[in-house]
Parts: structure tokens; sequence; C-alpha cells
């Protein structure tokens, strides 16, 4: 695995030359900025959980247009399963899958997300789909299923997030 992208720390902050404290930063930034956009995605299926310092690995798709439900179907018949597969070694693991609800469009660069959960920067590096994916979806060839699944969503764009704080009802 590469490295963990380290956190800046306060002493990191005073030698940039940044003098005030992160408290102050923080509320400084709220006060003087306010929110342009907002998406909203509905869950559609998922395991496992986030949990703070953790990471995710956001997946955006774009489904073709007619392809949602098909697509949502193969991600739920395959990934899903090998999500499932995974966490059973490490409980720390998750999958969703989500689709974007508002704001919508033909233009617009995406359309859906799968979310993948580590409990830990290193859980994301070393493990190999293909070689568990014959374990965790017999059914199914792996090229075969990447190929259909290519066909009806493409993939525009992939992020990398830590997880600095979880909220829940």
């Amino acid at each position: 695995a590469p490295p963990e992208p380290r956190t800046l720390s306060e002493d990191d902050m005073q030698k940039a030359g940044v003098t005030m404290p992160a408290k102050e930063r923080n509320a400084l930034r709220d006060d003087n900025s306010y929110l342009v956009s907002t998406e909203y995605w509905q869950l559609r299926d998922g395991i496992g959980r986030a949990q703070k310092g953790g990471y995710v690995r956001v997946n955006y798709f774009k489904a073709g247009p007619g392809n949602g439900a098909d697509w949502l179907r193969m991600e739920r018949a395959g990934w899903k399963k090998l999500a499932e597969y995974w966490a059973k070694e490490d409980s720390g693991l998750g999958w969703g899958i989500y689709t974007l609800m508002m704001p919508s469009g033909a233009n617009y660069a995406y359309n859906a997300m799968t979310v993948d959960v580590f409990p830990n920067w290193n859980s994301m590096f070393g493990r190999n789909p293909m070689a568990a994916w014959q374990k965790a979806v017999p059914d199914q060839d792996y090229t075969t299923f990447m190929n259909k699944v290519g066909r009806l969503a493409e993939r525009p764009e992939v992020r990398t997030m830590r997880i600095v704080e979880v909220y829940r009802k």
C-alpha cells in the first residue's frame, strides 16, 4: 500500500505561517461560506457501516438511458456478493449502492454510485477481486460480468475520502 496521507497538525500550520488556531479557522470558514450545491442520494442496498477514521472509495457511475434498473440488478448480483464475501474476512469492510435523486438530467456527469467502505488505509490495498470473485460469485465469470456492467454504465470518476465524523440517527 502507498503511505497513508498525513493529516496536517497545528505544528504544520504554524510552520506554514498559519497562526490562527484550528477552532477559530473553522469558525471563520463556516461564518464566511455557504452551501452552493446539494445532491440527494437514495440508498438502494448495502452491507456494513462506515466508521470514523476509516476510508471510503466512491465510484460514480452514469447508467445509460433505460439501463438504471439493469445496472442496479447487476451490481447486486456481483459486487454486493463480493463485498459480503470480503466482509466475512474483515468486519470493517462494507459496500453500498445509491442512485441520485436530485439534481438530474442527461447532461449530469453521474446518476449513481457505489461506496466501498474500509476500516483503515491499508485495508484498501492488496485484495484481488478476480481471485475472490470465483469464490463469492461462482456462477458468473468475472470478465463477462464486467463487460456487461460496462455496457450498462460508465464510471467517470472515483474518489477516496477519509471519514472524519459519522452521524447516525
